[in-house]
């Protein structure tokens, strides 16, 4: 017996069950956006992206990141660079981690 009858016969048999859940599935099927919308999004986001890979290159992004580069190497930051330069990086990087971990999840788990 192949590994796709064995998947159908343990289906077979909850093929044409139904569950009564009150209506929920239809009323999450009816906010799920639409196929328009998700199109529109993407093409948003396309759009700003070739709008941002434009602008670096127009702009010469490369050249002015090793500019900034060489001059923090050849001035060295005060104490007070420093320690905005940190509080930046840690904003930065808590920022970033909770667009991907929602705050209410990392508490969850503590």
């Amino acid at each position: 017996m192949t590994d796709e009858e064995l998947i159908r016969q343990l289906f077979e048999p909850v093929k044409s069950m139904t569950v009564s859940d009150d209506g929920f599935t239809e009323r999450v099927m009816h906010r799920l956006p639409n196929r328009r919308t998700v199109v529109l999004s993407r093409l948003w986001t396309v759009l700003c992206v070739t709008v941002g890979v434009v602008l670096f290159i127009t702009l010469n992004g490369w050249q002015l990141i090793a500019d900034s580069l060489v001059l923090l190497v050849s001035h060295p930051p005060t104490e007070q660079q420093l320690l905005t330069l940190i509080v930046t990086a840690a904003v930065t990087i808590v920022v970033i981690i909770s667009e991907e971990v929602p705050i209410s999840k990392l508490l969850a788990q503590g």
